[in-house]
C-alpha cells in the first residue's frame, strides 16, 4: 500500500486489489475504483452443488451468524422479519444491507476471512469492506471492554 498526498487533501491509500486500483482516503471511503489491470482466474462451477460444496465452510458460518441475529434463511440469503434481504450470498461476493449493525459486519468479515479465499469480497451497501477495517473494528471492541 503506498500513500499518495494530494494537494491540499488528506492522505489518501492506494490498494491495488484482484478487481483493480482502488483509492481510499482515510475513511476507507471508496473514492475511485479504475478497470482491472488483471484478474484472478477464479473457479468455474460446473453444479449447484459443486458451488455448495465449495462455500460449504462460509454458508455454514453466515447461517450460525444470521439466527444469532434472528434472520430467517431463503436460500443462500437472509432475511428480517419484514421480509428485507439483509445478508446474501453472490457468487464470489457476501452482501450486506447498508443499514446493518457494525457488529455483524465484524462477524461476517470474520467469517469471510476465515473461509481464507481472498477472492471473496465483503460489501456493506455498495462499499467494500477490507480486511484491514474488520482488523479495526476488533481493535475498537477490545479497547471498549
Amino acid at each position: 500500500m503506498s500513500k499518495i498526498s494530494p494537494i491540499g487533501q488528506d492522505l489518501n491509500y492506494k490498494i491495488n486489489s484482484p478487481y483493480g486500483r482502488i483509492l481510499l482516503n482515510w475513511f476507507g471511503i471508496i473514492l475511485l475504483i479504475n478497470k482491472p489491470i488483471f484478474t484472478m482466474a477464479k473457479i468455474k462451477f460446473k453444479s449447484d452443488e459443486e458451488y455448495l460444496t465449495h462455500f460449504e465452510g462460509l454458508i455454514d458460518s453466515l447461517r450460525h451468524i444470521a439466527r444469532d441475529y434472528g434472520y430467517c434463511a431463503y436460500g443462500l440469503s437472509y432475511k428480517d422479519y419484514s421480509g428485507k434481504t439483509v445478508i446474501s450470498l453472490d457468487y464470489y461476493d457476501v452482501k450486506l444491507d447498508s443499514m446493518v449493525s457494525w457488529d455483524l459486519v465484524k462477524e461476517v468479515g470474520v467469517a469471510v476471512r476465515r473461509f481464507k479465499n481472498k477472492e471473496v469480497l465483503l460489501f456493506r451497501g455498495e462499499t467494500v469492506i477490507t480486511h484491514k477495517q474488520i482488523k479495526y473494528l476488533k481493535e475498537i471492541e477490545l479497547q471498549a471492554s
